[in-house]
């Protein structure tokens, strides 16, 4: 049996009235119902591979709409009834869950994840220390660990960038990998107040990042940004692209996105290269895709 995975591709946070729903799926269709239970508002999956099949577990903010869910399986040939699974859990519980799910581990050249529990890290590596709480984002998910490999490979030693966007930071991950690995002010921005008050707990974990990080819920009036990175789903990233354009620096801005699969990778590049941003580079991992952009007018 694998290990289990805890994930979330946008990262908000849970509350105290949550709901968990378990789904039993054979593997070759793991990424689909994954996508559908973000779509449904989920806002973490726990994932374990036993041989061919999987469970999934996600966790809901409020009660989740079981009968599209049900629908959804029978339209891919699985049967409903028995393969749902609905309860409540306690939040002590969800905490001890991800520190069973959560391992120090590497993120290309220069990077090393780790949670507080396990604070050893290895030479010429950077360290950003997560402690995921009541938000999500540790970079386990392919679509966090794709900004982080992106994020990684715009910011080269010698590349020097001034201000930086998370959008929808969460635990405030991808903020504080921006902080350490250069860049001098980082706006950390989420609409969700358990959100913030997590990173900011997270921030405070990487004194090198802390004075560059500046977490808010309104974030436009500090504008411009010479790197805005979002991962965040794909309808909001197709709806965000004329305002993600306005907010940049000028010409050369760079744009990271993620948190969708390759089926919506065309709309996504669509939605961004009418608005002047050209394609540098895709990453993509379990058919999670995360993509560069920069802006050319």
């Amino acid at each position: 049996m694998l290990p289990s995975h805890a994930y979330c591709a946008n990262a908000f946070a849970m509350n105290s009235g949550w709901h968990e729903v378990r789904v039993g799926t054979p593997v070759e269709l793991l990424d689909a119902i994954s996508n559908f239970l973000f779509e449904l508002g989920a806002t973490g999956l726990v994932e374990e591979e036993r041989g061919q099949d999987c469970v999934l577990t996600a966790y809901f903010a409020s009660q989740p709409e079981l009968s599209k869910l049900a629908h959804y399986l029978q339209a891919l040939g699985l049967p409903a009834q028995g393969a749902i699974e609905h309860g409540r859990v306690v939040e002590e519980d969800w905490s001890e869950s991800w520190k069973s799910a959560f391992a120090p581990f590497p993120v290309g050249e220069r990077l090393w994840i780790h949670p507080p529990w396990a604070p050893a890290v290895p030479e010429n590596r950077t360290a950003v220390c997560i402690e995921p709480g009541m938000a999500f984002g540790t970079g386990q998910h392919p679509s966090t660990l794709g900004c982080l490999t992106l994020i990684e490979r715009a910011l080269a030693p010698r590349v020097a960038v001034e201000r930086a966007l998370d959008l929808g930071t969460g635990t405030g991950i991808l903020a504080i990998a921006l902080a350490l690995l250069g860049v001098r002010r980082v706006v950390a921005a989420d609409t969700d107040a358990t959100a913030r008050n997590v990173a900011a707990e997270n921030v405070q974990r990487n004194p090198r990042a802390a004075g560059r990080i500046y977490i808010v819920e309104d974030w436009q009036e500090l504008a411009p940004f010479d790197l805005t990175v979002a991962n965040l789903y794909a309808d909001v990233l197709c709806e965000l692209a004329p305002l993600l354009t306005t907010v940049r620096r000028g010409a050369g801005s760079s744009l990271i996105v993620s948190g969708y699969l390759s089926c919506d990778r065309g709309r996504l590049e669509t939605a961004y290269t009418q608005h002047g941003w050209e394609l540098v580079e895709t990453w993509s991992e379990e058919d999670w895709v995360a993509q560069h952009f920069c802006f050319r007018g």
